[in-house]
């Protein structure tokens, strides 16, 4: 019990810091969530994001099989904790795992309403993924996330799809707007 309470002080003063680094938090985390059965949702998605984040920069993760195992150890816990399962998708996507991080995404899309914030945070990772490959194809989802939900949100969500919409227009053939 008092490695759990050392590791979650640790945690909440390693989250104060904003100029923490995503090691910081991802060695933060894991030591707040092992041990733990089952781990805790929220701490078990830092965790993931923090790992995912290591992974698109290129650097060693801290410890990315004990995240996937919290993960799964949550699933099975707690079901489809919406959340989770968007950490888990970005984790997968940058881990390299683009059609398991599809798959998550399309789970999360169809349980969600359209317009909600989960919704719109799905899509973006969608979105991303697809722009990776396929920036013709990421402008027509970006065109229709518009019309379906009437523009981009409120949320969080919000800010990432406009930037995708400003990058995929500079992409654009001959740098103009589709």
């Amino acid at each position: 019990p008092w490695a759990r309470i050392a590791g979650s002080a640790l945690l909440a003063a390693v989250l104060r810091d904003p100029s923490a680094s995503p090691e910081m938090r991802a060695s933060a985390v894991a030591s707040a969530v092992r041990g733990q059965s089952p781990p805790p949702v929220a701490e078990t998605v830092l965790w993931l994001r923090a790992e995912a984040e290591l992974a698109r920069r290129g650097q060693p993760g801290i410890d990315r099989a004990g995240a996937r195992a919290a993960a799964d150890a949550v699933r099975a816990s707690a079901g489809g904790d919406p959340s989770l399962m968007l950490a888990d998708a970005d984790f997968l996507q940058a881990t390299g795992d683009p059609s398991g991080s599809a798959a998550v995404i399309d789970r999360v899309l169809a349980s969600s309403a359209v317009g909600s914030e989960t919704w719109f945070e799905a899509k973006a990772v969608q979105i991303e993924a697809t722009a990776r490959t396929d920036p013709v194809r990421a402008r027509a989802m970006l065109d229709q996330v518009r019309a379906l939900a009437g523009g981009f949100g409120s949320g969080p969500a919000a800010g990432r799809l406009a930037q995708l919409e400003r990058s995929l227009r500079t992409s654009a053939p001959g740098g103009g707007a589709s």
